[in-house]
């Protein structure tokens, strides 16, 4: 049975299948154009779609060739007198050529990078981006830079310059709040913080001007949360220095006290004995001792009492205060010990106990940051007197610093104390890590070396 003896109706669902894959051949072409595709397919793709037109024009003659007398393209007139069945095949396979054609494009497009994907990937960003000429036109912009400058200016994003400077001189609008820690930095209507930046860049010899907002919202309560910590922190530490004053000054005061009573047993046991010697009349000698024992146990009595008192003078001029600093040193070591540190000490400690107590103070903070920082165990000590300053050098064996100290907790708080008596602190973190003090006035000498040869001794 020929095609042109089918019905009118096969035939127009015929036509109208035929114009649509006509249409979608010709859309398949234009697309494989866009991607740049290699010329084979191209090619093939520009064969298939004149392979429909001209199929399209047969299918569409065949009703004026069957019916008139006039004559038809020839395609027109081999199609209405070929086999049906043979015309329906082809059309068939038309149709899943053009299926397999556009499954082909559609998972070229999806692995190919594009201006339509590039697109939509920044406007899956939760961040906005804005890519402009050197003179504000915008290029590239998502749509979180587009919603976040409609609500904080009121108005479109036509001039990315005119946006800028309004971000900086605060013209935004009611309800918008600048954070005065960043530089255009806000917070949103509804709690949201963004940070606003700007960058230069240069593609293909243009400058092209890149202005990025950043959600830091996280970032921002983390932020005020460690200070808050941190203030904690500070007035816990303060706390504790206090205690550990306190704590200082009544073991002190204890050992004073036992002092105080040794020194006050041996001057009772001294003004028995010098009792002793002068309740003892010459009479009672005689009757009960020869002459010579006599002369011998008064000789022996003057001997015991003279270096017990010169011991009881010593004591009461330099005793007291020198029980004072060893209890000062014990104390330190101590408190080394529970950081595993063990402190050598080259020098003499000076004798203005204002001085002392400040070194005391930065040996303690630089005990603990060696255990805890510097991985150390041992902590050197170096006093030097000049003829207008006294000079402490503190290091360790730990390991340096990998950057710059920055001065917080105990290094800040120790600046302080060493500022107020009127000195000077300089912190060295390479090569390795040195604590310089520097007081303005000679320190004196208190403690001696244990070992004279050295002059260094562990504490």
């Amino acid at each position: 049975m020929e095609y042109g003896m089918l019905s009118g109706k096969i035939q127009t669902f015929a036509g109208i299948v035929q114009m649509l894959l006509v249409t979608a051949s010709a859309w398949m072409f234009v697309r494989a154009c866009s991607l740049r595709l290699s010329k084979k397919i191209l090619a093939f793709t520009f064969l298939f779609l004149s392979v429909q037109i001209l199929f399209l024009q047969a299918v569409s003659d065949v009703t004026v060739v069957m019916t008139t007398e006039k004559k038809g393209t020839p395609l027109a007139h081999v199609a209405g007198h070929g086999p049906a069945g043979l015309v329906l095949s082809v059309l068939a396979v038309s149709v899943l050529t053009g299926i397999f054609q556009w499954s082909f494009l559609y998972k070229k497009s999806r692995d190919m990078i594009t201006t339509r994907s590039i697109k939509e990937s920044i406007d899956l960003l939760p961040d906005g981006v804005c890519f402009s000429t050197d003179r504000g036109m915008p290029i590239l912009m998502n749509s979180r830079m587009r919603q976040l400058c409609t609500e904080f200016t009121g108005e479109g994003l036509m001039d990315t310059e005119k946006f800028w400077r309004d971000l900086r001189n605060g013209n935004v609008r009611k309800g918008i709040r600048p954070l005065k820690q960043r530089e255009a930095a806000f917070i949103d209507t509804n709690g949201q913080v963004w940070d606003f930046r700007r960058s230069r860049l240069s593609y293909g010899g243009e400058k092209v001007t890149e202005i990025s907002a950043v959600n830091i919202t996280t970032q921002y309560h983390l932020h005020k949360e460690l200070v808050a910590r941190y203030e904690r922190l500070n007035d816990v530490n303060s706390r504790l220095h206090h205690f550990s004053e306190e704590v200082e000054k009544v073991t002190r005061e204890k050992e004073i006290l036992a002092a105080k009573i040794k020194l006050h047993d041996e001057i009772g046991r001294s003004l028995l004995i010098l009792r002793s010697y002068l309740t003892e009349t010459p009479e009672k000698s005689i009757q009960t001792e020869t002459p010579e024992k006599s002369a011998q146990t008064e000789k022996r009595d003057r001997s015991r009492l003279l270096p017990l008192w010169q011991y009881i003078v010593t004591s009461m001029q330099e005793g007291t205060i020198l029980k004072e600093r060893e209890d000062s040193l014990l104390l330190l070591k101590k408190e080394a010990a529970d950081f595993n540190v063990d402190i050598f000490l080259e020098g003499l400690l000076p004798a203005n106990p204002s001085v002392r107590n400040v070194i005391f103070a930065a040996v303690r903070e630089c005990a603990g940051n060696t255990a805890k920082h510097a991985r150390g165990d041992r902590l050197f000590i170096t006093i030097h007197d000049t003829e207008e300053n006294t000079e402490v050098f503190i290091t360790n064996n730990g390991n340096a610093p990998g950057s710059s100290i920055h001065e917080t907790g105990g290094l800040k708080n120790l600046r302080k104390m060493v500022e107020e008596r009127g000195g000077s602190m300089q912190i060295k973190s390479s090569p390795v890590f040195v604590l310089h003090l520097c007081f303005p006035e000679r320190g004196g000498n208190t403690e001696k070396s244990e070992s004279e040869g050295t002059g260094i001794y562990e504490i």
